[in-house]
């Protein structure tokens, strides 16, 4: 027994000492390498007496080489105690730990070796600095590591600590057992910076926090919360975050709840409208299978909600998640009103990001703000779309947004290097961008390019687009832009059909701020071309262009303008403006404008303009000032001149206007000229009119200068006041306007009014005129109307033996009454005149035809006859009906070889724009000269009006004694198309009864140049009379007699004779007759109506003689 004792004693002496040995330092070393698998490398191992362990250094390898090294560690123990089953360690040192970088996954463990067998662990000293790489943190980090095990088969205490270099600790500490476990452990880290190479994700501010392991094992509790000041993670900022977890194992599984709080959330540096963001979630996670069942994870703010929920498997390989948000207020998220829900889901590999899915958003009573998506939007718009994510790039499918007011589509690719995305938008009703607009447009274009800067292309198409009522534009605009995040520039293009014009534009453009370059646009011969800049503190730039034809831009423009315009534009900084617009040959629908210019200067707030326009013989000038401010504004006419024919109307002083919200006021402005003067003043206020005009003075000076009528003379004292209020839509007039020592002349008709006196008076919404004056003798004319302002009218003409026609070629009396009456443009004439007197020189009657007059609006536009085919614009746009008869009671008609008195009766119906006139006119007596012979006018011969009054038809003789036959000369057929035809009694032929009727002999009886005139008049179609050359007419005229004629005897017996006669009342006629043979006679004829005469003749030889005549007109 000794021996085995002393045996074993050697032997163990034996293995002591080799292991003390350096064969034996190398044999523990090198099992220690290979028990590892080669990943702990061991130099300079030392075995001191009796067993404190040293080495020079200890690395810990990977397959990528050494990740960490241990500079002399150190370690203080008890081996013998092993055998009692406790691993008894007095101290565990180093002077350096240094981690370069973290180890590679997926190493293998450590070769042949089992578990450690159950042993008692008692640790008294921990200590070792630790330095971690840049490589690890993203920086060097230092930190000291120190504590103790007091652990016994039963349990025990540890107390471990870790505390960084420059602040920061972290310590476990508690008991534990062998079933079950009792720590608490602290964390204090004032600079997250320093460890977000680590987390992966950048991090800012502190945090602190605290926690338990407690329980059973082998499923501890394990909880705790964290608590963070001012401070972040990957992109989201707080002033304070909170994080409470708890994690429950069950067997694989742990049960997981997680909660939170981040006080004055930020997202990349900006603030979210929320004060508070709260977080919670709940599910198991399976660590060994890699299987996670999210219950719910959700996140709340301000009224919105966000759940996740579903499954995750093969540690996120496989996917399966519901997302759910709803928002029941977006003002304080969004800044727009509103309710919102999403609904979603997306499947795949969450690990390698490749994922399909599908959203859809719907909102109800969204309310932007801003009009123009108010209505593009609608209070319920949709957005809904699929999307497939594959690695770094994103397919959309489908993506539909559907707005109130259209549509918008996307298709295609986003990586991180490239976007491929066609766009599709469609407005059915433009109106929804501006209510002035109409028509529609379609739009598609492209989005490709890098996603940081980013290039588009579209074309968009419209229809039936207009503007304020303008007429529609059809056609297509081009869109190119490159660089869209750093420096978007490009091209745009349009081709628009505008009311059947072509109108393209062209320009190069570039954003931010919008500049508009080698801007062109073009039509025909207009033309408009220039630069543009949209700055923030206002436009900039020049333009110029010139229309040739304004005529042809009526319907484009939608103003009836004709002539030529040229136009700069000048904008500078600060919105200042510089325009200068000339115009020549204008035209306001068919009224002449003339020539202008006008120009202006200054801002929209603040601006100067002066303005020439001359039209025939009107020149206008004024200029002036305008100021505004805001809804306020004035402004100042410093100047007004107006001339015409040397009359000159002018400015007295500065007038202004102003205006504010809800009134506008003109202050008096006094207008004067050479003898009148009128003045003008009003306001407008909370909807109500109330204005005057005061007129005083000499009319003919104002007409003349302010609205001249050519061919009218109307001159007079004027004296007045014109008075309006009331609302603006239906406004009453009052006031009175008085005309005295008037005078009125129609030069082309000759009418005269004289001593006119007219009366206008305003009142309870109607207006009465009256008015009277002579015809500077005898006749008296009276006009006595009144009527609504667009309304029902009447007037009353009393006209008595007035002169209504006063001209060489003709003169007339008449007298009657006449009703007019109306209703709006709609008039109606209707009366009796009776024309005691007539007078008609047909020897200088003006023309011979239908007559083509110059004719003068009133504008003072001179308006050409229209041309063949062109249809002849209505003068006015009234219709005046007619149902006026006229009794004509003597009308002489004389001149060209006629001296001849006609009556009759004739009524005028139809318009005044197409008058049809019907009745006869008849012969009373007369005479025609024939080629130096008298022809009595038949007591048959009359002109019978049936509709046209240019056209009636005609049935007029004259008879002659030729010889021993009696000549008659007959013209029959229409005014505009007569027949002129030679007859006799007995019958002869035509120049037979000519040459009886002109020499007195037969034809055959004349001599070579007897035939020679017959031969030239039967050439020019038997026409007669003089050339207007008529001195017998003249006495007549000069001697106040209704007859006078120079005749031979009868068959050249007797000698010439001289008649003369005249009524000296409306049914007397007085007739004298003197030969120069002696022989005379004077007759009496009275009229006793019905177609009786009774008349009573005294002659020189046969003494007296009566009788009784009858005759009848047809």
């Amino acid at each position: 027994m000794g021996a085995i004792v002393v045996a074993l004693a050697v032997l163990l002496g034996g293995a002591v000492a080799f292991i003390h040995s350096a064969p034996g330092e190398r044999f523990v070393a090198g099992q220690v390498e290979a028990r590892t698998a080669q990943q702990v490398e061991l130099d300079g191992l030392a075995i001191d007496w009796p067993f404190r362990l040293r080495a020079d250094h200890l690395r810990l390898k990977d397959a990528a080489g050494t990740w960490a090294t241990v500079t002399a560690p150190r370690l203080d123990w008890h081996p013998s105690l092993l055998l009692r089953r406790v691993l008894d360690i007095d101290r565990l040192a180093a002077d350096q730990v240094a981690v370069a970088r973290l180890p590679a996954e997926g190493g293998e463990g450590g070769g042949e070796g089992g578990d450690l067998p159950n042993f008692a662990l008692r640790l008294d000293e921990l200590s070792a600095p630790v330095v971690l790489a840049p490589a690890v943190l993203g920086e060097e980090l230092r930190l000291e590591v120190a504590g103790t095990f007091q652990m016994r088969r039963g349990g025990g205490r540890v107390d471990v600590h870790a505390r960084v270099e420059g602040g920061g600790f972290v310590r476990v500490a508690g008991t534990a057992g062998s079933d079950y476990l009792d720590l608490r452990w602290y964390l204090q880290v004032p600079r997250l910076e320093r460890w977000q190479a680590l987390a992966g994700v950048p991090l800012a501010g502190a945090v602190g926090g605290s926690g338990v392991v407690s329980g059973r094992l082998p499923a501890p509790v394990l909880a705790g919360s964290l608590e963070a000041g001012p401070g972040g993670a990957a992109g989201l900022g707080w002033s304070a975050a909170r994080l409470n977890a708890r994690l429950m194992p069950d067997g694989d599984t742990w049960h997981a709840a997680l909660s939170g709080a981040v006080t004055a959330p930020a997202w990349d540096g900006r603030a979210l409208p929320v004060p508070t963001l709260e977080a919670n979630a709940a599910g198991n996670l399976d660590l060994a299978a890699g299987r996670l069942l999210l219950g719910q994870a959700r996140l709340t703010a301000a009224g919105m909600s966000v759940a996740v929920s579903g499954m995750v498997e093969e540690s996120g390989r496989r996917a399966a998640l519901r997302v759910a948000a709803d928002l029941d207020d977006a003002r304080p998220l969004l800044g727009v009103s509103g309710a919102a829900r999403l609904r979603g889901w997306l499947t795949g590999d969450l690990v390698g990001l490749r994922l399909d899915g599908r959203a859809e958003v719907r909102s109800t009573g969204l309310a932007t703000g801003t009009e123009v998506l108010d209505r593009l939007l609608g209070p319920a718009p949709r957005l809904s779309g699929d999307f497939r994510l594959d690695g770094r790039q994103v397919d959309l499918r489908g993506v539909r947004l559907e707005g109130a007011g259209g549509e918008a589509r996307a298709e295609g690719k986003v990586t991180a290097g490239r976007l491929d995305l066609w766009l599709h938008a469609r407005l059915p009703d433009l109106a929804v961008l501006a209510p002035e607009l109409s028509g529609g447009a379609e739009a598609t274009g492209h989005l490709g390019g890098a996603p940081a800067d980013p290039s588009v292309a579209a074309t968009a198409r419209v229809a039936g687009l207009s503007f304020g009522g303008a007429p529609p534009a059809e056609g297509i605009v081009e869109v190119a832009l490159t660089r869209l995040a750093s420096a978007p520039a490009g091209a745009v293009e349009a081709a628009l059909d505008i009311a059947g014009r072509r109108i393209d534009g062209r320009s190069r453009i570039a954003l931010d701020p919008v500049r508009l370059t080698d801007l062109s646009l073009r039509s025909g011969a207009a033309a408009v071309r220039g630069a543009l800049v949209f700055a923030p503190e206002g436009p900039r730039g020049r333009l110029r262009g010139s229309i040739p034809e304004l005529r042809q831009w009526r319907e484009v423009i939608g103003v009836p303008l004709a002539g030529t315009l040229q136009a700069e534009v000048e904008l500078a900084a600060g919105g200042r403006l510089a325009l200068d617009l000339t115009g020549s040959g204008l035209a306001l629908d068919d009224t002449a404008i003339g020539d202008l210019r006008l120009t202006l200067n200054g801002t929209p707030e603040d601006f100067r303009f002066d303005l020439d326009a001359v039209r025939d013989d009107l020149r206008l000038a004024t200029a002036g000032r305008v100021r505004r401010a805001g809804e306020t504004g004035r402004a100042t006419v410093t100047a007004l001149n107006a001339e015409r024919n040397g009359a000159r109307l002018s400015l007295a002083a500065p007038a202004g206007l102003w205006w504010r919200p809800g009134r506008v006021a003109l202050e008096p402005a006094r207008l004067v000229t050479t003898g009148a003067a009128a003045t003008l003043s009003g306001r407008l206020a909370d909807g109500q009119l109330a204005g005057q005009a005061r007129l005083q003075g000499d009319l003919a000076q104002l007409i003349g200068t302010l609205s001249p009528v050519p061919g009218h003379i109307i001159a007079g004292q004027v004296d007045g006041t014109v008075r309006v209020a009331g609302p603006p839509d239906a406004p009453a007039f009052g006031g009175r306007v008085a005309v005295t020592r008037g005078r009125y002349e129609n030069l082309e008709t000759g009418t005269a009014v004289m001593n006119l006196s007219a009366t206008l008076t305003l009142e309870d919404e109607r207006a009465r005129l009256l008015a009277e004056g002579s015809d500077g003798g005898r006749g008296r004319v009276r006009l006595e109307g009144a009527g609504g302002f667009g309304g029902a009218w009447t007037a009353e003409i009393a006209l008595d033996r007035f002169t209504a026609l006063r001209r060489d070629d003709a003169e007339a009396e008449a007298s009657g009454r006449l009703s007019l009456s109306g209703q709006g443009t709609d008039a109606r004439i209707a009366g009796r005149l009776r024309v005691p007197r007539a007078e008609i020189d047909i020897g200088r009657l003006r023309g011979g035809g239908p007559v083509t007059l110059e004719v003068t609006e009133v504008g003072g536009r001179t308006v050409s006859p229209p041309e063949e085919g062109e249809p002849a614009e209505a003068a006015m746009p009234a219709t005046v009906a007619l149902a006026v008869e006229v009794a004509i009671e003597h009308a002489f008609v004389r001149g060209r070889g006629l001296d001849s008195e006609w009556q009759g009766e004739l009524a005028v119906s139809g318009t005044a724009a197409d008058p049809i006139v019907s009745g006869t006119i008849a012969a009373v007596r007369g005479q025609f000269e024939f080629l130096g012979r008298r022809l009595e006018l038949a007591e048959d011969s009359r002109v019978v009006f049936q509709g046209d009054p240019g056209d009636p038809a005609l049935d007029v003789a004259a008879t002659a004694r030729a010889g021993e036959v009696d000549a008659r000369v007959e013209v029959s057929g229409s005014a505009q198309a007569p027949e002129l035809a030679v007859t006799s009694d007995p019958p002869l032929p035509q120049d037979e009864v000519l040459a009886r009727l002109l020499f007195g002999r037969e034809a055959g009886e004349l001599s070579a140049f007897q035939q020679i005139q017959l031969g030239r008049l039967a050439a020019s179609g038997l026409t007669g009379g003089g050339d207007g050359f008529d001195p017998i007419g003249d006495v007549r005229g000069m001697l106040g007699l209704d007859v006078l004629e120079v005749g031979g005897g009868e068959n050249g017996e007797g000698g010439p004779s001289l008649t003369a006669g005249k009524y000296i009342g409306r049914d007397t006629f007085v007739r004298v007759e003197q030969g120069t043979q002696g022989t005379g006679s004077v007759a009496v004829e009275q009229d006793l109506g019905g177609g009786f005469a009774v008349e009573t003749e005294i002659g020189q030889q046969s003494g007296s003689g009566f009788g009784v005549l009858w005759r009848r007109n047809y």
